[in-house]
């Protein structure tokens, strides 16, 4: 039963240490320039993103 929950543990710990700095970041782009380091290449996704940020 130990070995199970220090497995466990050690998952738990990989996974948080993995997931925290994605779910750390700003998902939403807050400048223009973000929205062109975000959706490079793909003008549409750019305007888009651009007109979003000014509603």
């Amino acid at each position: 039963m130990n070995i199970k929950c220090l497995a466990t543990t050690l998952i738990l710990v990989f996974v948080s240490t993995v997931a925290l700095p994605v779910l750390a970041q700003e998902s939403a782009p807050q400048t223009p320039a973000d929205c062109q380091r975000i959706y490079e290449g793909d003008d549409a996704m750019i305007r888009a993103c651009i007109d979003s940020l000014r509603k």
